[in-house]
């Protein structure tokens, strides 16, 4: 990983959720998500498309499928993928939208003014009203008890904040987790206590917080667990 590609989320160029910001290594260990389930999810990878690097779009939709697979088979996640690349016309809809999972089925309203409901894993079979319950799960909720919390902008993923005070945002230091609001990276204050640095001179050096430099520390150490 190396410097960052530009400004905070609201200057974000539009190709940066589509670039490899990620190894398949980050990407595991960020999310807590096994390998085998991070490459079975990514292959086959569109054409063209480095195997070897995890976008941002691609990173919060393995934490949307993380805690789908609770109760949803990883191939009826990828169904109701497709289904909604259709309808919405995203690349990664889960990044986008606001979704319901009734039982073991993905759900997306008809309108938003309808109590009607498509199963999009099931190739939009209807559900019949007051047959079927849905419960709405916004996908910040989703992942708030996983391994963090997902902040939007203009109805798209634009940070994810694993704890409170850390943050990635893919135009920032390329992806990688920060002291939020700046562009300090918490490996590299991590790296700087291991070399012996005591959290008092690593803050005044950087103009952070001690506790800011503890929330990193203690993050990076999760990491490497």
């Amino acid at each position: 990983m190396v410097s960052a590609l530009g400004g905070e989320a609201g200057s974000l160029p539009t190709y940066a959720w589509d670039i490899g910001l990620y190894s398949l290594t980050d990407a595991v260990q960020y999310s807590g998500i096994p390998m085998s389930t991070v490459s079975r999810w990514l292959d086959p990878r569109p054409e063209g498309v480095r195997d070897d690097l995890v976008t941002f779009d691609e990173f919060v939709t393995l934490l949307f499928v993380r805690q789908l697979r609770k109760n949803v088979r990883l191939k009826d996640i990828r169904e109701a993928e497709k289904d909604l690349q259709a309808r919405t016309g995203h690349r990664h809809p889960f990044v986008h939208e606001t979704l319901w999972v009734a039982g073991h089925d993905v759900m997306v309203r008809v309108s938003d003014s309808s109590d009607a409901f498509l199963s999009a894993n099931r190739r939009g079979q209807l559900a019949m009203t007051g047959v079927l319950e849905a419960q709405r799960v916004e996908l910040p909720n989703l992942v708030a008890d996983v391994r963090g919390q997902l902040g939007y902008d203009d109805g798209r993923v634009t940070v994810w904040r694993p704890v409170e005070r850390i943050a990635a945002r893919p135009a920032v230091q390329f992806g990688l987790t920060c002291v939020d609001g700046t562009r300090l990276t918490t490996r590299t204050i991590f790296e700087i206590a291991e070399a012996g640095d005591k959290p008092a001179s690593i803050a005044r050096l950087f103009e952070v917080t001690e506790t800011d430099v503890a929330r990193a520390i203690a993050w990076e150490r999760r990491l490497a667990a």
